[in-house]
Formats: structure tokens, C-alpha cells, sequence
């Protein structure tokens, strides 16, 4: 969708909420000099749906329209007299409310809080205008103007809370460019999923700005891109320019054209429709474009050593500013996608746990045939030896492994040894960064894996970190390459509550307690950095050689190791907090893939490993699942036998027990669907679990916290 499109597309949007305002406001039940309308209600909607820019918008048309003299102010009125009389500092005062109101748009928790500060202002600028106008002292203007709403407006408040919710399915739904219903959005994402390069839906035939670009002409849009994210300096413009041409094998005879303000996105796929039509790649997929607009986007990127400067130089002072700059960086020099991360599928489901995480990751470009064939027949490479790598930055990429030349690593120091933070590709939550070992050696959790968390949150308060465990089907994707993840983002597991205190002999200054959470999680709590890395290996150490055949857990079978933690680390309240979350990898000839591992009846939704990720309570689920279920949708609203359809049989079961408690219909099954998808999420973390949440569960976990204290 271009610019243009997008822009129109708002401003239409602030025009129906101003009309709606219009037609809603008129109505009063009068209760004195000041009447009760429906204004407040629709305020706190528009603000809720719009957001603080187009909520102004919205409301700037509606006070315009009004002024001149059309009758949409309470009781019919209008005109300039309005505004000044003594009811008109209330209607200057849907501005700051409209504009508080807004940020609640992607915080739904705490819609409460942002709406009752909005009705606040109003109250604020209305009560201030009508003691002026009439003189009353400030006791009767509260009595007059203040009091006799302030149930009411409660009330609409509490309304508009509720129905934000259906009102945004209902919107979603009817937008042929968002597919499902999003989850809540932190700070910086942003970044990532509202830019202004989403893609464009497939087949729309508006021609495109880049379609009417010459290559010099793209050539100018990228570097000015370069100019305004902050990249590079004008005063780089003619180099960039010339290495830019060189790639591309073009000439500047002409010199370069007026550059235009267009989405980095549309930039780079008329650049690589030019690379393609003059055979400047080997094919046209999505491989081959993306080793070639990864290469022009690392003549954009500063050089390492520039980036580290500047990350220090703000580190210095506050390491927040420090990450917010190395994160935008890496969002700007497209080693973060934003077009394709705009794709993903995200949103939340209710559990016993609390609210729960969910995404389905089609960032992840697939391999495309032309590419699997010509990787085959590269001469064997061990460089890099894994995509984890220090000696990624920069690499040029082949058919094998990904372009990195726009990939910037910070060193920094970890427990004595020396590793590196980048930023993930995926963005799988807000800020999803990677902390890596400049060597290339296995996972492995031990005490120094402890230092190396609080360490790292010593230095970056505002960030969590965590190890996915070191043993197969319990730990990560990547095994071969110790590394963490962390990021600016608050997971379920995070706000879960304890469930009950326990105390460790010799270490009564921590707080301990077990989490109520599906997975079994021990946290520790507290100021003493040392005391608390000594506890954790201590609990590491008496985990590794525990056994408890009550409950299926073995220490080893056959020589094989099957116990071990994810650590969790971060610092919350001036105190650190670390989450040992107990695993245990053991297989079972029922359960061939790992007893505390997804059951086969799950696999339909997940079957891949519960990492990291997974284990602080956000589901990162197969793209197959965002076409399966909208067949699947199809087929229950058809009524079509799901078991005829090969691709959708393997979820046959699942929706025949679903309508014994639900009546589909075209509304609701995509908003069932979604959240049952929840619902098995949940069992999916409790089938992980070594001591499930029960009395007997939590009767197990207790013996092996008198264990530790033996």
C-alpha cells in the first residue's frame, strides 16, 4: 500500500468518527447547566480506535464543523458562540481527552487507566471555562459542572472498555489487509509492525511509485532513505551513489533525479526487478533477491567500528538510548525486515495462568527450489561455521546461507569472556535480541551461565536475558553455538504469581518461591548478586543429579543425561529476579519425541521443540497454521468432512470436540478458532512441564527443594 493510499485511508477513517461524533452528540438528558450526552462514550471509542494522531484529527473536524455554525454541539447547537460560552471549555476539552484516550489503542490493559485520565482533562478544561464564564466560585462549579457526571461518565467508560474489543474484531474482519486480531504492542515495536512498509495485498493493480522510477531515480530514493533514517550523511550522498550504480552496472550520465519519499520495501523490489529483468541474480526468487538487496543495504550501513562508537558513546550515559538507537539501526538497515515482520499473525488467549501469547512467524523466508539445488552443488564451507557466528558481519551469503552484510554486532564483556548482542531477524517479540559467544562451542548451563545473566542485566536493566536449556528436544534449535536471548518485553511467565513461598537453608536474604505456571519455575529474588548465582548452581547442580521415579524423572538412563534448566534473568523493583525453569528430556516408547515434550494429539497446532520463547508463555507456531485454519474455517461453515482433506484431517478431532461446546457461524469461527488455539497452547506448556500445577505436582517439586536443603 503506498503512501498516498495509507494516508487517504486515515484521514477517511477520522472523518467517519467525526460524523459518527456528530450524530451522537446532539442528543441530551438534561441535569442542569451542563446536559449529559453521548459525546464522552464516542470519545473514548474514537480514541481507542484511532489513536492519538487521527483521534485529533477526528475531533478537530468534528469542532470545526461545529463553529461554523452546524448544529452538532449538545442540544443542537452550533456556531463560534458555543466554544466561548460556559459550556465550551468542555468541548475544548475532547482534545487532551480524545489524545489520552488514544494510548490505549495498543495497551488494552490499561484502557482503564488512559480513558479516566482523558474524561479527567475534559473535567479539567470544562470546570476551568464555565467558573470563568459565570463567576461561580469553585464549590458550585464542581456541584454544577463536575459532580453530576461523574457516574455517568464512569459508566460510559466502563462501556467503552467493553466495547472496544468486538467493535476491533469487527473492523479487523472487514479489512481485507489484517487477517486476525493483533496482540498487544510494546514501545519500540512500532519499529517493526506499524511502519509504513507493509506490504500491499497480492493482485492489487494500482500502479506502484516504483513503477514509474527510472534505476537512477531509485538509486537517489535509497541513499535519500540512507539521509533521512540517519544511516549515512549528505555529505556520503555522490559516494553512495556511485557505489550504488556500481552494483547495479548502470551509469549517472544523466545524474540523479528529485528523490522521492517512498517505503524502503517498494525502494529495494524495483531495485531487484532491475537486477533480475538484466540478470544481475542468478533467478528470480526469493532467495537470490534477498542476497541482492541485503548487499546494496550494507553499502547504506555504517562500518562496524562506527556503530560501536556511537553504541558506547550513548551507553555511557543511559544504556536505554544505547539500545533504542542499535535497534532502529538494525530496523532501518533492513537486517530487520519490516515489511515482512508486518506478516506475522499475533494475538493473545485467556488461560488459568493469565493472558497468554500467541504468533504464527512468516517473516522466515522458505527455501526456494532453485536455491536448495545450487547450494548442492557449493564447495563445502565451514565459514561461518553457524549462523550464530561472530564472522557473520558482513558476510556475503550464498544459496546456503543468508546475506549479512548489513548485520552489526556490539562487543561487550560476559563473565570475563568476550561476546556480542545483535538483534534477531524475526523480532519475535519487542526488541528480540541475541547475545552470542565470540567462540563457537556448545550450549552449555553451568554457574558461569548464571554470571553471565545478571551480568548482563546489570548492564542493561531494561532488557531480560535467557538460555535456552543445553540438551536436546528441551533446548533450542541451535545447540552448537552457546547464546542467549533477550529483549524489551514482558512475558506471561513474568507476570505470573508465586504460589507458594520456600525457603533455602543458608540463603534466607532471597526471596524463593514456586511460580504457578504449567512448567516447573523456581524463582529467586533479590539484591545480592553472588548470594543468588551461588543458589541457582546449587540448584543447577543438585537438578542435574536428582531422580524422582514417582513422577517419571530420571537423572540418567543408560548414561544418557536428562535434567537440566532454562534461566530466565531481569531486574524488576531494584532487585534481580531469576526463573529456573526445571527440564527433563527423557523419552518413552509412548512418547518417542520426549515424555515432557508436546503429546502427539497437540502436534496438529505444535510439534516443534518448547524452547526459550516458548517456555516464558508465547507460542511461535508454524506458518502452515495461518492457512489451515482459514480452509478449516471454511470447511465447519461448508459443513465438509475436515477427515477428506489431507492437509486439514490432522485437526478432525480437535474441531469435532470444539462443536460440542460451540455454534459456528461466519462472525465467530475465526475468533474461536484463535483462541482455542490458545487453549492447546496451554496444554502444550503443561505436557512440557515436569511437575504439573496440581497438589501432586506441587508435592513433587517440594521434594526436591528438601533435596537441595539436604
Amino acid at each position: 500500500m503506498t503512501e498516498r493510499s495509507r494516508t487517504l485511508r486515515r484521514m477517511t477513517f477520522s472523518a467517519v468518527l467525526a460524523a459518527l461524533l456528530a450524530v451522537a452528540s446532539p442528543w441530551t438528558v438534561p441535569v442542569g447547566p451542563v446536559p449529559v450526552t453521548l459525546s464522552i462514550l464516542f470519545l473514548l471509542l474514537s480514541g481507542g480506535l484511532a489513536g492519538p494522531r487521527d483521534g485529533l484529527l477526528a475531533v478537530a473536524v468534528y469542532v470545526a464543523v461545529g463553529a461554523l455554525g452546524v448544529p452538532v454541539f449538545s442540544g443542537f447547537r452550533g456556531g463560534y458562540a458555543v466554544l466561548i460560552g460556559p459550556t465550551g471549555g468542555f468541548l475544548l476539552g475532547y482534545f487532551p481527552c480524545v489524545f489520552l484516550a488514544g494510548f490505549g489503542q495498543k495497551r488494552p490493559r490499561l484502557r482503564p487507566l488512559f480513558f479516566s485520565s482523558g474524561v479527567i482533562a475534559c473535567y479539567l478544561f470544562g470546570a476551568v471555562q464555565f467558573g470563568l464564564v459565570t463567576g461561580n466560585d469553585p464549590v458550585a462549579v464542581l456541584r454544577l459542572a463536575v459532580l453530576p457526571f461523574l457516574l455517568p461518565d464512569a459508566g460510559k467508560t466502563v462501556a467503552a472498555c467493553l466495547l472496544l474489543p468486538p467493535i476491533e474484531r469487527a473492523l479487523f474482519r472487514l479489512d481485507k489487509t489484517r487477517k486476525v486480531f493483533p496482540a498487544r504492542m510494546d514501545r519500540n515495536e512500532r519499529l517493526c509492525y506499524n511502519n509504513s512498509a507493509i506490504l500491499e495485498q497480492e493482485g492489487n493493480a494500482e500502479m506502484n511509485e516504483t513503477e514509474k522510477r527510472t534505476i537512477p531515480g531509485l538509486i537517489a530514493d535509497l541513499v535519500a532513505y540512507g539521509e533521512k533514517t540517519g544511516l549515512c550523511s549528505p555529505l556520503d550522498r555522490v559516494y553512495l551513489s556511485n557505489q550504488l550504480a556500481d552494483k547495479l552496472a548502470v551509469t549517472l550520465d544523466g545524474g540523479l533525479p528529485a528523490p522521492r519519499d517512498l517505503p524502503l520495501a517498494e525502494i529495494l523490489s524495483g531495485l531487484c526487478d532491475y537486477a533480475a529483468q538484466n540478470r544481475l541474480i542468478p533467478a528470480d526468487t526469493v532467495t537470490y533477491r534477498d542476497l541482492f538487496d541485503t548487499s546494496l543495504m550494507g553499502i547504506l550501513t555504517p562500518r562496524p567500528s562506527e556503530v560501536i562508537a556511537r553504541f558506547e558513546s550513548l551507553a555511557a550515559s543511559d544504556p536505554t538510548k544505547a539500545t533504542d538507537w542499535f535497534y532502529k539501526l538494525s530496523c532501518d538497515a533492513n537486517y530487520i525486515r519490516r515489511d515482512r515482520i508486518a506478516r506475522d499473525v499475533r494475538w493473545t488467549a485467556p488461560s488459568r495462568y493469565g493472558e497468554i501469547e500467541l504468533s504464527i512467524n512468516l517473516s522466515k523466508p522458505e527455501k526456494d527450489p532453485k536455491a536448495i539445488a545450487a547450494a548442492k552443488l557449493l564447495p563445502q564451507s565451514g565459514y561461518p561455521k553457524c549462523l550464530l557466528c561472530h564472522e557473520n558481519e558482513g558476510y556475503a551469503g550464498n544459496e546456503g546461507k543468508p546475506a549479512r552484510q548489513n548485520l552489526r554486532q556490539i562487543p561487550f564483556d560476559m563473565d570475563g569472556a568476550r561476546w556480542y548482542l545483535q538483534y534477531s531477524p524475526y523480532v519475535y517479540y519487542n526488541e528480540h535480541c541475541i547475545a552470542l559467544s565470540e567462540t563457537h562451542e556448545p550450549m552449555k548451563i553451568d554457574r558461569s551461565t548464571f554470571a553471565k545473566l545478571l551480568g548482563f542485566v546489570s548492564r542493561f536493566p531494561h532488557y531480560f536475558i535467557g538460555s535456552n536449556a543445553d540438551l536436546p528436544i528441551v533446548g533450542g534449535s541451535i545447540l552448537s553455538h552457546d547464546h542467549m536471548q533477550g529483549g524489551r518485553h514482558v512475558f506471561p511467565m513474568e507476570r505470573a504469581k508465586i504460589a507458594c513461598d520456600v525457603l533455602f537453608n543458608g540463603y534466607e536474604q532471597i526471596a524463593c518461591g514456586i511460580v504457578d505456571w504449567p512448567l516447573s519455575v523456581i524463582r529467586l529474588r533479590g539484591t545480592d548478586k553472588d548470594a543468588m548465582i551461588d543458589l541457582a548452581d546449587k540448584i543447577l547442580r543438585t537438578w542435574r543429579a536428582y531422580s524422582d521415579p514417582e513422577r517419571m524423572v530420571f537423572a540418567e538412563t543408560d548414561g544418557e543425561p536428562h535434567n537440566t534448566i532454562t534461566p530466565i534473568a531481569r531486574v524488576r523493583g531494584g532487585e534481580y529476579e531469576l526463573d529456573l525453569v526445571l527440564r527433563n528430556n527423557l523419552t518413552t516408547p509412548e512418547h518417542p519425541l520426549g515424555l515432557y515434550h508436546p503429546h502427539e494429539e497437540l502436534h496438529h497446532i505444535k510439534k516443534e521443540n518448547i524452547g526459550l520463547i516458548e517456555v516464558m508463555g508465547l507460542a511461535v507456531l508454524p506458518a502452515r497454521l495461518k492457512a489451515e485454519m482459514a480452509k478449516t474455517a471454511e470447511a465447519i461453515l461448508a459443513g465438509k468432512d475436515l477427515r477428506a482433506d489431507p492437509a486439514l484431517s490432522k485437526h478432525a478431532d480437535w474441531i469435532d470436540e470444539l462443536k460440542t461446546r460451540y455454534t459456528f457461524t461466519k462472525e465467530n469461527v475465526d475468533e474461536i478458532l484463535f483462541r482455542e488455539i490458545g487453549a492447546v497452547f496451554v496444554r502444550v506448556l503443561e505436557d512440557a512441564g515436569v511437575y504439573p500445577a496440581t497438589p501432586a505436582g506441587r508435592e513433587g517439586i517440594l521434594r526436591f527443594i528438601a533435596a537441595v536443603n539436604a
